[in-house]
């Protein structure tokens, strides 16, 4: 019986193991194992960590996948200051569904929430930013849709902040560039695809 009812696990999940494994072989190709985990260079991590800690601000990161760009963030900011980490865990690329996705990212940040460096919150990118208010610096790396990312500046504006940052400036696969021109202008720095304007 106990047989049956692996069996019948794995037919109810194989869209998502064959998707699992696929994404997996994709990993040892290019830069597939840098773009599942997270997404950003050294050089582009290092220049957000940089604009963080010189805020002097909390960080808001929307979009925190598996949790690896909150983790050098709270490692750069000084004592006393934390990094939020917003996701609402309804996509990653190894296709876990949104539960497991979540544990996932607890326990890749693990240390950082138990010394309440981060705080991992399940919620959508304008439920947080509407009630952000102005003390945060906002990081926006989740929805990569011109019209999603126009709504997530405008909110992050209208929270008072006086720092935006995000990634994929320049990437022809998506609408931030013209979200962001759009809204603010040009940045006002660039670092590979990361991007930051000052209010």
């Amino acid at each position: 019986m106990k047989k049956l009812r692996q069996i019948a696990a794995l037919v109810r999940n194989f869209g998502t193991l064959r998707h699992a494994l696929s994404t997996l072989a994709g990993l040892y190709s290019g830069d597939g194992a840098f773009d599942a985990l997270g997404g950003l260079t050294g050089a582009e991590t290092e220049a957000l960590c940089r604009w963080a800690a010189e805020s002097g601000l909390d960080v808001a990161e929307i979009g925190t996948l598996f949790g690896m760009t909150a983790r050098e963030l709270a490692a750069a900011l000084p004592e006393g200051r934390k990094v939020t980490a917003i996701d609402n865990f309804s996509w990653n690329p190894f296709g876990l569904p949104p539960r497991a996705h979540e544990e996932f990212a607890r326990r890749i940040l693990k240390r950082e929430i138990a010394s309440g460096r981060v705080e991992l919150r399940k919620a959508s990118a304008l439920e947080f930013l509407e009630s952000a208010g102005p003390g945060v610096f906002v990081f926006l790396d989740g929805d990569h849709r011109r019209e999603a990312v126009r709504a997530e500046i405008e909110a992050a504006r209208a929270s008072g902040t006086k720092f935006i940052a995000g990634h994929d400036w320049g990437n022809p696969l998506f609408g931030v560039t013209e979200a962001v021109r759009e809204t603010l202008g040009e940045p006002d720095e660039t670092a590979g695809m990361c991007w930051l304007k000052r209010l």
